[in-house]
């Protein structure tokens, strides 16, 4: 939460999920974007971002091989 990252640069944000059933796949989107993007990679996975600056809304869901999805949402400030 609040991490700083640079500002008008490509950022990685990686992050793990695991599930029993198994990871189908991940989506991001910054700052409420009307569609959600594909992350790279399913347990262990990569979002790559370019933020103006300013704090930053993340939200990153993952959704395991039955459909059901986990959502986490966190800030990046970008400087």
């Amino acid at each position: 939460e609040n991490q700083v990252v640079p500002a008008g640069r490509t950022t990685s944000i990686l992050g793990f999920v695991k599930d029993s059933i198994g990871i189908e796949r991940v989506e991001f989107r910054v700052d409420g974007e009307d569609r959600f993007r594909a992350a790279e990679g399913t347990s262990f996975w990569e979002a790559r971002v370019r933020l103006t600056p300013g704090r930053h809304a993340i939200v990153v869901r993952a959704f395991d091989e039955t459909g059901i999805a986990s959502t986490v949402r966190f800030h990046l400030i970008a400087q």
